[in-house]
């Protein structure tokens, strides 16, 4: 049972190996080649790879695949980049009102470009004096710790449903500790 499996792996590797040397592209490609070279059948060649006969039957018709057709779209690209230079901090939906499409269509355009948005650590629109006292005020609590107890009294009571917990009493202790600089 062991020795079959494994020469079994073996065959599949030096198989798998064979086909990547002569650089077949895609699943259907790798179909139709073995269903070729040992003569296999349309429902053999699926029950072999997984798949249904109809899928096989379609790739053995059309080889190659369709070409796409791209229709006209509503966004020209040098028109976006000349909009994404004259306003790099604009929003999406702000270049898609400029362009009369959804957001949707703009994040898609760009993405399909490359193109994304510089992230910074700051916002542009931040006050300077706010910030070092927020950072102040942060600093000082982080001195500080506080820590909150509850305890809990429960009580078990029998119902002749079961056994329930109910909550009697809830004492909340808060502790301050000045931590060390």
């Amino acid at each position: 049972m062991i020795a079959s499996n494994h020469s079994i792996s073996v065959n599949l590797y030096w198989r798998k190996t064979y086909i990547f040397v002569i650089k077949i592209k895609s699943l259907s490609y790798k179909v139709i080649f073995t269903m070729e070279e040992e003569g296999l059948s349309i429902r053999e060649t699926g029950k072999q790879f997984w798949i249904g006969s109809a899928s096989v039957s379609r790739w053995i018709n059309q080889i190659e695949q369709k070409a796409s057709t791209t229709r006209q779209r509503k966004i020209d690209k040098s028109e976006l980049i000349k909009d994404v230079e004259q306003y790099p901090d604009a929003y999406q939906k702000e270049r898609a009102g400029r362009f009369g499409v959804c957001q949707k269509a703009i994040w898609q355009a760009l993405k399909k470009m490359g193109l994304t948005y510089k992230k910074t650590l700051r916002h542009p629109k931040a006050d300077e004096n706010t910030r070092q006292t927020f950072q102040q005020k942060n600093n000082s609590m982080k001195k500080k710790a506080s820590i909150l107890f509850l305890l809990m009294k429960v009580v078990f009571h029998t119902i002749p449903r079961g056994l329930t917990a109910i909550p009697r009493k809830v004492n909340a202790v808060c502790c301050s500790q000045e931590l060390g600089s």
